[in-house]
């Protein structure tokens, strides 16, 4: 299976928990926009120092239970990547998550219809200030917990509906599409301090003025 290769200049740079997720993140083959957006994550998460910079949970209200019935299954605490939560209907907890990444979203994009709007790049820089710093969330708890709600919800889909159930692949799709730009973003607008400091300083979420 696909896997990221280690830095030869600093053989620590991936802590356990990441080599742990990132090979259970590839561990199914979902398509190239698949590994496309688990290396994207992956940059984040290095700019970001592996959860020493802007460590924290996603906003919780709304997020599929899945996620904590999988997080509180481990002895404790570890995470068992091993073993997968079951997903009876890939269509029901897609549009969970959804709901629960459209309810996260900063404010530009979010509209009454529950439609997101395209990402203005521009809006980093505005008046608002850091709008990515609330999902901007690194560490065991952050991005992370998107990113296995996804990997669950396309290997229950992967392979078509059962029976009476809706095909959710083409919503996947467009979702991984859709994360996928707003890592880049997230990524792009990564508050300078925290680049340069690598990691070191515990938090820096403040963009400073130009």
């Amino acid at each position: 299976s696909p896997h990221i290769e280690h830095s030869s200049e600093d053989p620590q740079a991936f802590p356990d928990w990441y080599n742990r997720a990132v090979t259970n993140l590839m561990g199914r083959d979902l398509g190239e926009s698949w590994v496309s957006v688990v290396l994207k994550w992956g940059v984040l998460e290095r700019a970001l120092g592996y959860g020493k910079i802007s460590k924290g949970s996603l906003p919780v209200r709304g997020r599929p239970e899945e996620w904590t019935q999988w997080t509180n299954k481990g002895p404790k605490g570890a995470r068992n990547h091993d073993h997968s939560p079951f997903i009876d209907d890939p269509a029901e907890i897609g549009l969970a998550i959804t709901s629960w990444w459209t309810s996260i979203q900063p404010s530009f994009r979010r509209t009454d219809t529950g439609i997101l709007l395209p990402i203005d790049t521009d809006a980093d820089s505005s008046a608002e200030g850091d709008v990515w710093a609330p999902i901007r969330k690194s560490g065991t708890n952050g991005l992370l917990s998107l990113m296995m709600l996804l990997y669950w919800w396309g290997c229950a889909a992967k392979d078509g509906p059962a029976p009476f159930r809706e095909d959710s692949r083409g919503q996947w799709a467009d979702l991984v599409d859709d994360v996928s730009s707003c890592l880049g973003v997230m990524t792009a607008t990564v508050p300078l301090r925290a680049q340069k400091r690598g990691g070191d300083e515990p938090e820096a979420t403040t963009r400073p003025k130009r």
